[in-house]
């Protein structure tokens, strides 16, 4: 009986030795970046959550590279620029030194880091819904939603007046994105198809003139409202064209610009607010021709 117990612990012994535990597990959260889900791991370790930073910068706008000889990642955002070692808790901001509580480190061949650090080199707001289990950066919360809705109308003519514009279409379009928004077939049709994961939220209008989009994250958008039934001058405000260059891609708006001079469009800023409903109406007046 000793001798089988004996090898019992010397068995359990010997996984342990090849087997370490890593003081870590996977969780179930999801990460938002500006209301965008990313596919970043998520571990967390001593009650602190780290991500997969490549992950995040893909989706961020972020460069992010190796330096293997030094044996130190950069990280390059805008202006900013830092650097930092694995399991160090100094890092450099602009070639001065910081200090960060949850150091970086290794996990299957990623690199992962701290909720608290990546929120101090982007500057993203951080929040969290442990209801929902996810974590959101930047602008933009999943889990803090509102609604718009309003009628589109144009004029027939002196005699008929106003008639609803069915089929325009409206979208909701981010004022801030992190990489610029590749999407030849929203520019065309001005609608989403359900791979499409840029934050941008469209509706069409019904046959009474109405439209509604609800479950939209908190923050500021552009208005997009696009007429069906009046033609344009040929003409695009160079106001709005600057604004569209910020989001979109050099393919995606030439797409774009030349889709707006076909017909009537309306475009201004609005704030979606959480669990609050805002209505927004346009009338687009007479067709051109």
């Amino acid at each position: 009986m000793k001798k089988k117990l004996y090898h019992f612990l010397s068995f359990v012994l010997l996984l342990c030795l090849v087997f370490p535990a890593t003081g870590h597990a996977a969780s179930k959260f999801q990460v938002f970046l500006d209301g965008i889900l990313v596919n970043a791991e998520v571990i967390e370790k001593n009650k602190v959550n780290y991500l997969d930073i490549k992950a995040l910068a893909e989706s961020s706008g972020i460069t992010y590279s190796y330096d293997a000889k030094a044996k130190n990642y950069t990280v390059k955002k805008n202006e900013n620029t830092i650097k930092f070692k694995l399991n160090d808790k100094t890092y450099t901001l602009n070639g001065k030194k910081k200090q960060t509580t949850y150091p970086a480190f290794s996990s299957k061949g990623k690199t992962m880091v701290s909720t608290q650090f990546f929120t101090a080199i982007t500057g993203k707001e951080f929040k969290v819904s442990k209801e929902d289990k996810i974590f959101s950066f930047g602008n933009y919360s999943p889990t803090e939603t509102g609604n718009i809705k309003g009628s589109i109308t144009w004029q027939y003519n002196q005699y008929i007046g106003t008639k609803p514009d069915i089929g325009a279409k409206v979208a909701l379009i981010p004022t801030t994105t992190n990489n610029k928004i590749k999407s030849p077939f929203f520019a065309l049709t001005n609608k989403q198809t359900e791979e499409d994961n840029n934050n941008i939220h469209t509706a069409v209008v019904d046959g009474n003139g109405y439209y509604n989009i609800d479950d939209v994250p908190a923050g500021k958008y552009f208005l997009y409202i696009y007429s069906n039934n009046t033609n344009s001058d040929m003409t695009v405000d160079s106001y709005d064209y600057a604004q569209f260059s910020k989001i979109f891609d050099h393919e995606t708006m030439e797409i774009l610009e030349n889709h707006l001079k076909l017909q009537k469009y309306k475009l201004k800023e609005v704030t979606i607010k959480q669990n609050k409903t805002i209505t927004e109406s346009h009338d687009f007046g007479y067709t051109y021709f």
